[in-house]
């Protein structure tokens, strides 16, 4: 196998390709990068057994074949030498590398060939369900910045609506989308999936389905997904029928966004959880710890009245509200021990209150 690329082009698919495999798996091949050159393209895939993803680039010079070599080292490399194009050789049993245009190159490197199997992708046969731009779902997840590893994503198609239930038991955010398909889809993705999704370069994704299984085309990238069963715990239909039945109060974002970060100051550093007593048009906060004091704050809401009080995490407050674009915010509050609201436009962050003994 032998292949010219320019450097630039051949890092910047690595780089994306690799954020499917694992550098630390004991599995060799999910901690590697297949490359296989056939009719002057180059074929690059990678996989972890739930993701699966395939990208083709153009390249010069070539001989067909293919190899396997682990993808931290590789990337590594790409990122460090500063040549323009490179030439990628087989000679005996390594993967070579050095400067396209020196002949005579004063550093080469070699990389070991893994002899293991690599599985293949069929991308026959799938159906689409829909496309979407990038930035429409990039919009869609703009509360992406807060979600962790243990977090679980639920598309769901109907009527013509693209529903996002995302959750970790303690939160769920829900935010929606028109979209033109009426046929009805339901699936659970995992948060590993929607990142490499949402760091796609492409204009547009599209979404195929065949037997169960997911295809995402983002550009001149195919990924596969495995999908999960339902890991949502929290009955999003009927926490959201709620609120119809809360109290609601419209704030300035920035004001109440400013007190949050000053009264967890003062908020136990393992619970960071924040008093919120609402007093007719009047926000009262409270914090306290036993070995650093007692804050306490208020702000008046601009529309709205409300009484009771609610225990909540600070820090999901916080979080939740600098995902949120909109000048005003509006709080919906239905009892002390049941479900939190913040409501902004299309989209609704859902959050647990703490019960305090």
């Amino acid at each position: 196998m032998q292949f010219q690329v320019i450097t630039k082009l051949l890092l910047q698919e690595v780089s994306y390709i690799s954020k499917v495999t694992n550098s630390k798996s004991p599995i060799l091949i999910h901690a590697s990068i297949n490359m296989k050159v056939e009719n002057n393209n180059l074929i690059l895939q990678a996989t972890d057994m739930d993701h699966h993803i395939m990208s083709k680039i153009d390249v010069q010079e070539s001989l067909e074949g293919s190899v396997i070599v682990k993808i931290k080292d590789f990337l590594e490399l790409l990122k460090k030498i500063n040549y323009h194009t490179i030439k990628l050789s087989v000679i005996n049993n390594t993967l070579e590398i050095k400067d396209a245009f020196e002949k005579e190159s004063k550093s080469n490197f070699n990389f070991f060939i893994l002899k293991e199997d690599f599985p293949s992708l069929d991308i026959t046969n799938f159906k689409k369900i829909f496309s979407i731009s990038q930035k429409q779902f990039l919009e869609l997840f703009s509360f992406m910045s807060i979600t962790q590893e243990e977090w679980t994503f639920n598309l769901k198609l109907s009527n013509n609506l693209l529903e996002i239930i995302a959750s970790d038991k303690k939160r769920l955010i829900y935010t929606k989308l028109p979209i033109n398909e009426e046929n009805n889809y339901n699936y659970f993705l995992s948060h590993k999936s929607i990142n490499i999704i949402l760091k796609s370069a492409c204009d547009t994704i599209e979404m195929y389905e065949k037997n169960h299984q997911i295809l995402f085309k983002l550009g001149h990238v195919y990924l596969f997904v495995k999908l999960l069963k339902n890991h949502l715990v929290m009955d999003y239909q009927r926490i959201l029928g709620k609120i119809d039945e809360g109290t609601k109060i419209l704030i300035n974002t920035n004001d109440f966004l400013r007190i949050l970060n000053r009264i967890i100051i003062l908020a136990s550093v393992i619970s960071q959880v924040v008093k919120i007593t609402f007093q007719g048009n009047t926000l009262l906060l409270q914090s306290s710890d036993i070995s650093k004091g007692k804050g306490e704050e208020s702000i008046q809401v601009i529309s709205g009245v409300c009484e009771g009080k609610i225990f909540i995490n600070c820090n999901f407050l916080i979080s939740s509200i600098k995902t949120l674009k909109n000048k005003e915010l509006e709080l919906i509050y239905t009892g002390n021990l049941s479900h939190f609201f913040l409501r902004n436009n299309d989209i609704i962050h859902v959050i647990m209150p703490i019960r305090i003994m």
